[in-house]
């Protein structure tokens, strides 16, 4: 079972990069594509954690960073975006489960 809603949009505000004309850019966004997922498997919720780890690379920077003060600064950021998107996330998986169970209740009372 698909889910309906088709993509979910990682914005964020904080700025990782270190000089000020980089700051004043748009803040980098990416778009997880849902259109395609079975949420209502491990398996689509698998590549949709994995898409999200994409993302939040591509907007907040590398995670395994050597520099001490930009990782900060990228933990930072991966904490904020999840927090902005977290709930879309959990929200997407549940309603791909629900769709999922009312799919399997549907089959069973068949006659």
């Amino acid at each position: 079972m698909k889910l309906l809603h088709s993509a979910i949009t990682i914005a964020t505000s904080v700025c990782i990069a270190t000089a000020a004309p980089a700051c004043a850019q748009e803040a980098p966004q990416r778009i997880i594509h849902l259109a395609d997922l079975d949420l209502g498997t491990a398996t689509g919720v698998h590549i949709l954690h994995n898409r999200l780890e994409g993302a939040l690379t591509g907007v907040c920077g590398d995670p395994y960073e050597r520099e001490l003060s930009m990782r900060h600064i990228i933990d930072k950021c991966r904490k904020t975006v999840m927090r902005q998107v977290g709930p879309q996330i959990a929200a997407a998986i549940e309603r791909g489960r629900h769709l999922a169970s009312t799919q399997t209740t549907r089959s069973l009372t068949a006659p």
